[in-house]
């Protein structure tokens, strides 16, 4: 419940923030059949989606490389006594995975917002910084103390009530440093398709569209 009302919050926020137009207007087909306008949805959206597909896998394999490395933390070799980290109990996993879903989801939206530049080309908005703060402050202070018990029939427990208080901390570094990962992707996947133009319409560059006015005039 909680995390889908700051999520949705989230997304409330979103259309305050900033935003940069492409610099090459959209070429629409004239007249506009219905074969014409099914092309020209296809070529328009083609790319935002192509961008978005390594960032499920990424996510998802995040959250089962967390889980996995929780469920054996009592491992020597692992890596949570890699890292010096004391072993996890079960709620205290639970709470990992509900701390890393949290901000992961809040993070990759400052991927998506950006589209084939870094999530830092494009600051975002006050309102969206805001309400991104106020969630992500409310989900770290439930994963960090929440008390042991029960909720749901699942065994729960904050991460700072063990015997290492900053397990909040070490989750916050993970999920960042997925996060560079999986914008890497998507500003690969983009180059590949700009490099390649496999969709001119959508990533033909500056010169070649003024070429193509100087030549019309």
């Amino acid at each position: 419940m909680h995390l889908t009302l700051t999520h949705k919050w989230q997304y409330v926020h979103i259309r305050k923030t900033y935003s940069v137009p492409h610099p090459l207007p959209a070429r629409v087909p004239v007249p506009l059949s219905r074969f014409s306008y099914a092309f020209y949805t296809m070529h328009t959206y083609s790319p935002c989606f192509l961008a978005s597909l390594p960032l499920p896998p990424s996510l998802t394999g995040s959250s089962l490389l967390l889980l996995a490395a929780g469920l054996e933390s009592n491992n020597p070799n692992g890596m949570y006594a890699g890292l010096g980290l004391p072993p996890l109990e079960y709620g205290q996993v639970i709470n990992s995975i509900f701390l890393k879903v949290s901000v992961s989801e809040f993070l990759t939206l400052f991927s998506c917002r950006t589209q084939e530049g870094f999530f830092w080309t494009v600051k975002p908005g006050k309102p969206l910084l805001g309400a991104v703060f106020v969630s992500l402050t409310i989900s770290s202070f439930l994963a960090a103390f929440w008390p042991k018990g029960e909720l749901d029939g699942l065994p729960v427990m904050g991460l700072s009530r063990g015997s290492c208080p900053l397990l909040p901390l070490w989750v916050w570094i993970f999920c960042i440093l997925w996060w560079f990962v999986q914008d890497l992707l998507k500003v690969l996947t983009l180059g590949f398709l700009n490099y390649f133009h496999l969709f001119p319409n959508y990533l033909a560059d500056m010169s070649r569209f003024e070429n193509a006015i100087q030549n019309v005039v």
